[in-house]
Order: structure tokens, then C-alpha cells, then sequence
């Protein structure tokens, strides 16, 4: 495998009802554009979506890929059950 750095931009503009960020340089990307979003509903509950965005300067793999999409999944899971702990 290999390591990556980048830094982020957080936009607060849109708080509470969203959190967003975008990527200022990053070594093997292009662009990472995500956002949290949250909406209230009807039950006096929040639903939280989870956008990202990726762009890489090279190709990936699809095993890898795939390998990266199991991380980010894992980690809005942990996320949702720390929330709803």
C-alpha cells in the first residue's frame, strides 16, 4: 500500500444543516469534495447523509478500490453507532 497527505477546507457557512469540505492539495488526488448533511425528521430524530467525492491523478485498481470503499463504509458505521450509543 501506500500513504497519502492532504489538507482539507472546512465550510461552516451552512451550519448546522451542513458540513462540508473540499481538498486545498493533496499528493495522489485531484479532488476530495464530501459533506455531511443533516435533516430533521418526523419522528424528532436527525437523518445524517454522508457525501464524498474522490478524484485520483492515477487509476486504481478495482481490488483497491474496492479495499477503500470497505474502510469508508466501516468508518460511517462506527460513526452511526457512536451517535446513536
Amino acid at each position: 500500500g501506500r500513504s497519502t497527505h492532504y489538507t482539507l477546507a472546512y465550510d461552516y457557512s451552512q451550519a448546522p444543516n451542513v458540513l462540508a469540505w473540499r481538498m486545498l492539495r493533496g499528493d495522489i488526488m485531484r479532488t476530495i469534495d464530501g459533506a455531511y448533511i443533516f435533516t430533521a425528521t418526523s419522528d424528532g430524530g436527525t437523518e445524517v447523509r454522508y457525501d464524498l467525492t474522490i478524484e485520483l491523478v492515477v487509476p486504481l485498481p478495482g481490488f483497491v478500490k474496492r479495499r477503500a470503499e470497505v474502510r469508508i463504509l466501516n468508518t460511517v458505521r462506527e460513526l452511526k453507532a457512536r451517535a446513536e450509543g
